[in-house]
Parts: C-alpha cells; sequence; structure tokens
C-alpha cells in the first residue's frame, strides 16, 4: 500500500476543519449561539495549532444549524451529532469514522446523513461520476446503519429483523466556503446496502499483491503518498505531455512548455490539465516539502539551495507592556485601537432578520456570481452562452 508508514501529520487547514466542527457540534448539543463564541478572542487549540472562532466561521455555522433546525425541533426525529461509526465490514477490521450530523425519523423510514467541510481548497461534490455517491459520505451512512440506525427500524418495522428494514436515506454534503462544492443524494436502503458491497469488494482486492495500483482523481484526492507515488507522479505529469512518458520525461517537458504557449494547446489537452491542476499543485506541494526537509539535513538537491528567506510578520509581544508604552507614546492614547464596522452578518444577527431585512438591506452589497469552470461530472447545470443561444435563435431548420 502506497501510504503505508507515512506519517498523516495535521495541517493547519485540517486543524482549522476540525475546529469549525468541534463548535458546530457544541452549538447543537448544548444550544449554544455560534456567534457567542466569535464575540470575543476565543480560540481552540488542535493538532497544535490555535484556531481562533471567527465572525465568518460564526455565519457558517449559523446557517448551518439553520439548515438542519426541522431536525432538531421535531420530536419525530432523533439527531447525533459527531457520531462515531464502525466502517469495519467495509473498509477493514478495526476501520472506523465520525458522522459529523445524523438525523433518523422511524415513522416516516428516513434517514439524513450530513457531511460538512469547511475547506476552501478543492470542491468536495456529493454524487460521484462512478458510484453515484461521494465514497467517504457513503462510509458514513454505512457506519451509521451498522452502529445504531438498523437496529432502531428493525425494532420498529415486525419481521425485519429476518429481511432488511425499509428506510430512505439523504446524504449530503455541506461546503459552505465553496460555491461549487457540496449537494444532495437520495437512495434506498437497498441501494446503500448493495453500492456498500460493491466498494467492500473492490477494497479488499487493492490490498492484495497483484492489485495494480492506479492513480485517479478520486483515489489521489486525499491520499498521503502524493508526491512519493510512481503512478502518481505520472498521471500528474499527463497534463503536461501527451506522450505519456512520465516521470522520465520531465526534461523535455520543461523545456517545451518554456517555448510552447498554452494557447497552442487543443481543447482536450486544456480540459485535461485543468481536471489535473488540483492534484498538479498539491504533487509539487509534496515534491517541495520533500526536498526543503532533505536540503534542511544537509542533503543536496540538484539545481536547488537553501537560503535565508523573508523575515516573518511582526507582531506585539504578550503582557501589558505593549499596551503602556503605547498609549504612552501616543498624543492621543485612543489611537492605539482601530474600530470598524461589523459585517452585514453580524449585523444581522445584532437587530434580527427581519430588522435588518427592513432597514439595511438596501444597504448590502454583494458581487455577481462568477461562472466557475469545472469537471463535466459536476452535478449542476451548465451555463447556456450567449453564442449557443444566437445559434438557437438563428437556427431555421425546423421551419423549412
Amino acid at each position: 500500500m502506497a501510504t503505508k508508514g507515512l506519517p498523516d501529520d495535521a495541517s493547519w487547514e485540517a486543524a482549522e476543519g476540525t475546529a469549525f466542527h468541534d463548535m458546530l457540534a457544541t452549538c447543537l448539543q448544548h444550544g449554544f449561539d455560534p456567534w457567542q463564541f466569535a464575540a470575543g478572542d476565543y480560540a481552540l487549540e488542535v493538532d497544535g495549532w490555535k484556531i481562533a472562532i471567527d465572525e465568518d466561521m460564526a455565519a457558517h455555522a449559523e446557517n448551518l444549524i439553520r439548515g438542519v433546525r426541522e431536525y432538531e425541533d421535531s420530536p419525530d426525529w432523533t439527531t447525533y451529532h459527531e457520531m462515531p461509526v464502525d466502517i469495519s465490514p467495509w473498509a477493514g477490521p478495526g476501520q472506523k469514522g465520525t458522522a459529523d450530523y445524523v438525523a433518523v425519523n422511524v415513522r416516516a423510514r428516513r434517514v439524513v446523513v450530513l457531511d460538512w467541510k469547511y475547506g476552501r481548497g478543492l470542491p468536495v461534490i456529493a454524487q460521484d461520476p462512478e458510484y453515484g455517491v461521494n465514497l467517504q459520505l457513503l462510509g458514513y451512512a454505512l457506519g451509521a446503519w451498522q452502529t445504531s440506525v438498523y437496529r432502531l427500524m428493525a425494532d420498529s418495522q415486525p419481521g425485519s429483523r429476518e429481511r432488511l428494514p425499509d428506510a430512505t436515506f439523504t446524504l449530503g454534503i455541506e461546503q459552505p466556503r465553496i460555491e461549487i462544492g457540496g449537494g444532495r443524494v437520495e437512495m434506498h436502503v437497498s441501494e446503500l446496502v448493495a453500492l456498500g458491497a460493491k466498494v467492500a469488494k473492490r477494497l479488499d482486492y487493492s490490498h492484495k499483491d497483484e492489485a495494480p495500483r492506479v492513480a485517479g482523481e478520486t483515489q489521489c484526492q486525499f491520499c498521503l503518498a502524493v508526491g512519493k507515488c510512481r503512478e502518481n507522479a505520472d498521471w500528474v505529469i499527463s497534463a503536461f505531455d501527451e506522450d505519456d512518458r512520465g516521470v522520465e520525461g520531465l526534461a523535455e517537458i520543461d523545456g517545451a512548455l518554456l517555448e510552447f504557449g498554452a494557447e497552442y494547446l487543443t481543447p482536450e489537452q486544456r480540459g485535461h490539465a485543468l481536471r489535473l491542476k488540483p492534484f498538479v499543485e498539491k504533487w509539487f506541494k509534496r515534491v517541495h516539502a520533500d526536498a526543503h526537509a532533505d536540503a534542511i539535513q544537509g542533503r543536496q538537491v540538484p539545481g536547488m539551495k537553501l537560503i535565508e528567506g523573508r523575515a516573518g510578520k511582526r507582531d506585539w509581544v504578550d503582557g501589558p507592556g505593549p499596551v503602556r508604552q503605547l498609549t504612552t507614546v501616543l498624543p492621543d492614547p485612543l489611537d492605539a485601537w482601530e474600530r470598524r464596522l461589523v459585517t452585514p452578518a453580524k449585523a444581522e444577527k445584532l437587530i434580527g432578520k427581519q430588522e435588518f431585512a427592513n432597514r439595511l438591506a438596501g444597504y448590502v452589497k454583494q458581487a455577481d456570481r462568477k461562472p466557475a469552470l469545472v469537471s463535466e461530472s459536476h452535478p449542476a447545470p451548465a451555463i447556456v452562452s450567449a453564442t449557443e443561444e444566437f445559434d438557437d435563435l438563428t437556427d431555421t431548420s425546423d421551419l423549412l
């Protein structure tokens, strides 16, 4: 396995996501308002990182809480926050996970499983072109079914211990900081279980010695071996090399790119390169990190050298000293602090949605949506271009 023995060091982005999840779960479990966390200098220590709960994070949490309010407030729904789930029947012995949000309505035979993504890097889509649903989300749903939902449904349906209980799943991803991320998928439990069996069979085969290692968008997206795996490297470099020479052709590709501008690529080559863009960036980041570590340890990196970087950002030392000294030096001590207008989201929270709409909505500006270029497997409908609309208007073939 490509990732065997590799360290899984938590990044700042991962720690930020964990802080968001923890804050959101606390609000749902105890009825707290996320703005209470953003009101002061509240921060969470996560994997060695200090993550501040800011207004942006509070606003996104508030929207997500509003989206699940119908489940939280109804006596017909049983809800679980940060639910530990067992996925070992599908992913192998000892495998487990944590489902962000699960809601179960036994009477209506409905189950809602939500995965909250706070990252703003790669968009994560609920739909998957091959399996129909994001595999991580599928794992959470299967794990929730295995852990407790099956028992709840079976106990409420006589005779269902001998057969599969009836239930419909709504599986969703919320990625509030990426407009093109997220989505919903609905499926019957029989489809869910069948899909789980299919994935389990493939996972089992992937652990065998004879299984080929195949790079691709789904399997390489969050793999720890990016930058260390030959198959991944060959696949990433294919974005620039139509001759498919892989790592061995890097030197020729480098020279060709300098004199062969992107404007000369065919539409197919452009599309292929753009689909691989996030993986290319991640691959180079990992390669750079390994080379930097080599240089720090005194190992040579051919063609590169280690130099002193820029000085870090200046900040005041802890304690009352900076405030005392600065207010003494300034002609007006009040100049030591800055005040700024609160954001529209914070203002809406302070005065209420209705009052905000009546008194302040006309003073809010919001940028128009910008067209986003995504993979054709994305579930959002394609924008009809002006050229296509004009072609439709000028097509008179149906009139002849």
